[in-house]
């Protein structure tokens, strides 16, 4: 059996977790696609309830206007929205620019300029995620002292207890199955 050069093994890794994101981000844009279609439906049924209630009224003349102003809602909000984010993928690695879309997208944040945006993602969404490591509930798959070049992937962190539980659990899973067909 001929042995599989070194490099090819790396393009093939390579080219599955680059897959494994790709995959990632096409679902979670399409759950943001259903989220816009659902919007749309909103704002055209209360532009026709504002036309029946007086012809005069040009809808589209009304300004947007962001209902959370910055704000995340009781405190602790975006750490408890990036824990969730993480649990209810998990134990898939999720990208941090899949996180930071479903983030601002839950709480409709939008930034006038690059600066801004900038500023919120180093003190406020990559904090988190730092504080989040810290307190042991998610981890990153990569350690931050080695560059990689690759995107940074997180999850929630899942116990041992728990791990060991659902082994045990496919295990008995198994037998019971290799057991009904024997």
């Amino acid at each position: 059996m001929k042995k599989t050069p070194a490099a090819l093994k790396w393009l093939a890794e390579r080219r599955a977790r680059v897959a494994h994101d790709y995959e990632q981000t096409s679902r979670i844009a399409a759950e943001l696609a259903e989220r816009a279609k659902g919007l749309e439906a909103d704002l055209i049924a209360l532009d026709h309830s504002i036309r029946l209630y007086d012809k005069r009224i040009n809808a589209s003349a009304i300004q947007p206007v962001n209902g959370w102003a910055g704000t995340y809602g009781k405190r602790g909000g975006l750490r408890q929205t990036v824990l969730a984010i993480l649990e209810e993928r998990s134990p898939e690695w999720v990208l941090t620019g899949n996180i930071e879309a479903l983030v601002r997208n839950k709480f409709g944040l939008t930034f006038v300029t690059p600066f801004e945006r900038k500023r919120w993602y180093q003190n406020g969404f990559r904090a988190t995620l730092k504080k989040l490591v810290e307190d042991g509930l998610i981890e990153r798959e990569n350690d931050p002292l080695v560059h990689t070049g690759r995107s940074t992937r997180w999850r929630a962190k899942v116990s041992r207890k728990e791990t060991l539980d659902a082994l045990a659990a496919s295990v008995k899973e198994a037998a019971d199955s290799a057991a009904s067909e024997g």
